[in-house]
């Protein structure tokens, strides 16, 4: 599937299957999606040394991230909060070493990424991105270049649920 401009290919590398052949995925429970959002919450902060992506940024928008089960370091996934009223109810998952992408509950109708702390600021600005990762990085960079008795008029930074496809819709 192209998000670009939506069209579906059935088998772009080989014999062309039937949509009916391919298996199901499993549909959770809401206490299955529930109990999934609730062990993730428990997942630690740190800063994304391969992202330059810096702890506080990553606090500040309750990012989880996802460690080897090997050396319980290396990071493997991270896992960005999106909430409606500032309740989470989902978590988009991308993992760290290829770009892959899926997420744990429902973004329909979910606010943008960081609208909680964005109206929690009572900033009379608001950037919005494209990506959650810019966001971070963006929050972090206006964290760093504004001056102590500036940052309560730092604007607030937000991005888009899907992308810049979706960015008219969000």
């Amino acid at each position: 599937y192209c998000f670009a401009c939506g069209k579906y290919e059935d088998n772009p590398y080989g014999e062309p299957r039937k949509v009916a052949d391919l298996p199901k995925p499993k549909v959770k429970s809401d206490e299955e999606i529930q109990a999934e959002i609730a062990e993730v919450s428990s997942y630690q902060q740190m800063s994304l040394v391969d992202r330059k992506l810096h702890v506080s940024a990553i606090k500040h928008f309750d990012v989880r991230i996802a460690v080897s089960e090997a050396d319980a370091k290396t990071p493997m996934a991270r896992y960005y909060p999106y909430k409606i009223d500032g309740e989470i109810k989902a978590y988009k998952v991308k993992l760290v070493a290829e770009k892959r992408m899926w997420s744990i509950g429902h973004l329909k109708g979910v606010d943008m990424f960081g609208w909680d702390k964005a109206v929690a600021s009572g900033s009379k600005k608001l950037i919005i991105t494209t990506g959650e990762d810019d966001a971070i990085a963006l929050r972090r960079c206006i964290e760093i270049h504004t001056k102590a008795e500036y940052r309560d008029q730092m604007p607030a930074v937000v991005s888009v649920v899907h992308g810049d496809g979706s960015a008219k819709a969000d």
